[in-house]
């Protein structure tokens, strides 16, 4: 009995040292991607972690090969110019370069998913068909993606998913005024139309308005195209301004010019006072200068 206690801890010794081994070569980069990639998905290995006051978050292994791999693949669709689509790079990246690519992406990923989770933010069903639809449909995106040689089910979980998530968290920072700054800015401007009944209107666009295109310029909507944040149009009068509503990557006060109207439909013609918001980009770069970012691999 006492012989094979000690045969059992030697081989557990054994195998427990064989593991810290195995993890050692991964992480010396001695192994090569697709066993390094097994070891990750078997002990859960991470890649990183990003530490702040609030707790911060991993990054693990397995989603950096995942991604390195699908980059891979892409790019050398790319490059051997098998695919209908204009190439996107014209050279093969640098093993640095593609390291930091595929780092920046797990990173900003781990990032997007803490907040989501965090605020109960989530890509759903309605999210997707959204999407699929501004694309000209989820058939027409498989029959691209196919060109690629890259699994469908794969691209929309890694590519997909976090496009429209990443539009949510960005909503989220404006509809709770994570951007001070540009908050400040648009209720200062929405304080000078009120104090003058929209009728300076002009003259906020030409002091706060950060794109001029659709401020100076009119833009024509159909009824059917006075929903989401074009919503608050409807209860206008003309000459009217709204309240500030939240657009991609802005804040916005709608102004109604007139409502034109024929017998066969009825046009709001609209301008906009538009206040430029911080990116998600500008947002995770604020987060990281704020924490220690510790990169394993």
């Amino acid at each position: 009995m006492k012989k094979r206690i000690i045969w059992v801890l030697a081989i557990v010794i054994v195998i427990a040292l064989t593991q810290v081994g195995l993890v050692k070569l991964v992480y010396a980069h001695k192994l090569s991607d697709n066993i390094s990639n097994i070891v990750a998905l078997v002990y859960n290995l991470k890649a990183g972690e990003v530490k702040n006051d609030a707790g911060g978050f991993k990054v693990y292994l397995k989603d950096y090969f995942e991604h390195k791999f699908f980059v891979e693949k892409f790019i050398d669709k790319q490059l051997a110019g098998t695919i209908s689509a204009q190439p996107l790079i014209t050279q093969e990246p640098t093993p640095e370069e593609l390291e930091d690519l595929v780092w920046l992406k797990i990173l900003k990923d781990a990032w997007l998913e803490k907040i989501a989770q965090d605020n109960d933010i989530s890509v759903i069903e309605e999210d997707l068909k959204a999407y699929f639809e501004s694309y000209g449909g989820e058939e027409l995106l498989k029959q691209d993606i196919s060109e690629y040689g890259i699994s469908y089910e794969q691209y929309k979980r890694l590519v997909v998913d976090y496009y429209i998530l990443e539009a949510k968290i960005q909503q989220y920072f404006l509809a709770t005024y994570a951007d001070k700054i540009s908050a400040q800015k648009a209720q200062e401007a929405y304080a000078l139309l009120e104090s003058e009944n929209g009728e300076n209107f002009d003259e906020v666009v030409k002091n706060y308005s950060d794109d001029k295109r659709y401020s100076e310029n009119s833009i024509f909507l159909t009824a059917s195209e006075l929903v989401g944040y074009y919503a608050p149009i409807k209860d206008l009068q003309e000459g009217d301004f709204s309240k500030i509503v939240t657009v991609p990557g802005a804040y916005a006060i709608w102004k109604l010019n007139s409502i034109l109207e024929d017998a066969s439909a009825k046009v709001w013609e609209i301008r906009g006072v538009f206040i430029s918001t911080q990116t998600t980009d500008e947002f995770l770069n604020e987060y990281l200068a704020a924490s220690k970012v510790e990169k394993l691999y």
